[in-house]
């Protein structure tokens, strides 16, 4: 009888370990499709992907502008809601950078950061909902021109 239970104990702990393997644990979960959220800053800001457009004159780029942006969130309890919509913000943002950048065809001026806010911040107003977004960084932004 010892014999026959001897091997049951280690046969059940290949099964043990072999399920292991195969079943998902906590770190393993973003490895199967599961998407995390994205983490909260702790001052309430949610960093955008980097916005960038060319700069098109008579018909041929001749330059391209970008800018990268954060948010500040009016009530931290929107972050879901706000980032739910990142995309669909980012697409907005992106339709309202490129048309200040086309604004440039023709001029050597750079685009003024301030009026770059006051654009995002409208458009942010128009895609979220008025008042969920407080203030809008600009955390870089630049313009060049391809020598002539």
């Amino acid at each position: 009888m010892g014999q026959i239970l001897g091997p049951v104990p280690r046969f059940t702990a290949v099964l043990i370990l072999a399920a292991a393997m195969v079943i998902p644990g906590p770190g393993r979960a973003a490895e199967f499709g599961h998407k995390e959220p994205a983490p909260k800053d702790a001052n309430n800001f949610i960093r955008m992907a980097p916005i960038q457009v060319p700069i098109i004159a008579a018909g041929s780029v001749v330059g391209q502008a970008g800018v990268l942006v954060q948010l500040q969130l009016a009530d931290p309890g929107q972050f879901d809601f706000v980032d739910k919509r990142r995309d669909l913000l980012l697409d907005a943002f992106l339709s309202e950078f490129y048309g200040l950048a086309d604004q440039l065809e023709g001029t050597t001026a750079a685009i003024d950061p301030a009026i770059v806010k006051d654009h995002l911040l409208r458009t942010a107003d128009r895609v979220l909902g008025p008042g969920k977004i407080v203030d809008l960084v600009i955390l870089r932004s630049y313009n060049t021109r391809n020598p002539s």
